[in-house]
């Protein structure tokens, strides 16, 4: 990676690990306060609601980063920025009127519905994907850092018991609008003038619908489930297991998030000046990194689930232990998806083969779901979506396996799985002798840290030899 791709991935890093403390604090909390079933009334809403702001959206944000990432001057930069502003502007305005008279005027839901508004409203003034295609990220991790902090304050001074659901919604959508807001000062520095004649926006129609379809797809992944478990389950509790559950994963996934949100406008860069190889030697550096990370946070955590759950969840989540220990097997494919298709496939315009690849793990999610949560509840939810993943892995390994090396790129994440799988013995060893009690989880996670880079270090990894030397080159200078 080049200078300027670790600064701007280090930078979104320190955000992402911030993103990590906000719920590890926040989620507790919440789990606890809420319970199982209030905190799953408010998954299964907040799930409808996504539908509108993902329409609203309309894939403009990865279609703007990549466009301005694109732009070679100031006036085409400009241009850009009005033109997909005032498309958002339009879609929130459409998306709002429709939600209001679906939702938000008569129901059992309908005052908490509208109090999601605020949700669609953000989507209109968050001109953060500006930003990432100028690869600009330290302003936005710095302001939406700010606004995390006002919304966990507020939560933890408004919300006191299961009532305070509404609460908890404007605390968390509120900030989220003043978030946006904060991105405008000083905005005018970055453009120029131009008047309303210069812009065309028909242009922009197509590319940023091709690019819609894949969006959807991506996100469709993440709230179908939600939304199916809301309306297939005997009650909101299910919601409430699963939604906990998945929110672990997703701390879990931070780092391969982030390599994601930095890489596609720098991947954009390197594919438009027809350097592939220079894009290849990327991808499969990053490949290699995360098995090398997803490996024991995988087996990690199917080791410790059983005694970190009810102590980071409270005792009321003890369903959400199998859960988490199965949807644990996402994280190596939720990596490999966004090497293979976010960081590729999009910036390499295949848009197509990449929203096929989606779509064919939401036919098998959706079918999966339809089949086993009258069944299984969140179990059967969770199993689709483990397979599902699996599928969009395998779909998009074999399109891509003649233009990238991906034999070669899997067999070096091999070894990992093995020393992720001793790790894993060492820890079930470990936590036969010791019982389930607070002194194991710690010791289990030691003894997964010390052996994973001891057996690094054996094999003399190149990743973990890499780290080292910077680290004590580091050290040398301070």
């Amino acid at each position: 990676m080049n200078q300027k791709l670790k600064h701007n991935y280090f930078i979104f890093l320190l955000y992402q690990i911030f993103s990590v403390l906000f719920p590890l604090i926040l989620v507790p909390y919440v789990s606890r306060t809420l319970g199982p079933n209030t905190a799953g009334n408010f998954d299964y809403l907040q799930s409808i609601v996504f539908y509108f702001v993902l329409v609203a959206s309309l894939g403009s944000a990865v279609y703007g980063q990549r466009e301005i990432a694109y732009t070679q001057t100031l006036q085409e930069r400009t241009k850009i920025f009005w033109e997909i502003f005032l498309l958002r502007i339009f879609m929130v305005f459409l998306c709002m009127v429709c939600f209001v008279l679906w939702f938000g005027l008569a129901g059992p839901f309908a005052i908490l519905y509208r109090l999601f508004l605020f949700d669609i409203i953000t989507v209109a003034f968050d001109i953060s994907w500006f930003y990432q295609g100028l690869q600009e990220f330290k302003r936005v991790v710095l302001q939406c850092t700010i606004i995390r902090l006002f919304s966990m304050v507020c939560i933890f001074v408004f919300v006191k018991e299961p009532a305070d659901l509404w609460k908890y919604i404007l605390c968390q959508s509120v900030p989220n609008v003043l978030g946006a807001l904060s991105l405008w000062p000083g905005l005018h520095k970055k453009l120029g003038k131009i008047s309303l004649k210069e812009l065309s926006f028909g242009k922009h129609r197509i590319p940023i619908l091709l690019l819609f379809l894949p969006q959807i797809s991506t996100e469709l992944f993440a709230i179908l489930d939600r939304t199916m478990l809301g309306l297939l389950s005997d009650s909101f509790v299910q919601n409430g297991y699963y939604m906990f559950s998945q929110k672990i994963i997703k701390v879990l996934l931070t780092g391969v998030i982030t390599l994601g949100i930095v890489m596609l406008p720098s991947m954009s860069q390197i594919l438009s000046q027809n350097e592939k190889d220079k894009a290849i030697d990327l991808l499969q550096e990053i490949f290699q990194m995360i098995f090398w990370l997803g490996c024991p946070l995988m087996f990690g955590l199917i080791a410790v689930s059983d005694v970190f759950i009810p102590f980071f969840l409270g005792e009321k989540y003890i369903e959400s232990i199998r859960l988490v220990q199965v949807l644990s097997l996402t994280i190596l494919f939720v990596g490999c998806n966004n090497v293979l298709g976010v960081q590729y496939l999009l910036p390499s315009r295949q848009q197509l083969a990449y929203t096929v690849t989606l779509l064919c793990g939401i036919f098998v999610n959706v079918t999966g779901n339809l089949l086993l949560i009258s069944r299984m509840g969140a179990m059967g939810t969770v199993i689709s979506t483990v397979v599902a993943e699996g599928v969009v892995t395998l779909l998009q390994s074999l399109i891509l396996r003649k233009q990238l090396p991906i034999g070669t790129m899997y067999q070096k994440g091999l070894p990992y799985l093995f020393y992720g799988g001793v790790m894993f013995l060492l820890m079930w060893l470990v936590g036969c002798l010791i019982g389930s009690s607070l002194l194991r989880l710690v010791v289990c996670v030691m003894v997964a840290i010390f052996s994973y880079l001891a057996m690094m270090l054996l094999r003399k990894d190149p990743i973990t030899l890499r780290m080292l030397e910077k680290l004590r080159k580091k050290n040398k200078k301070t």
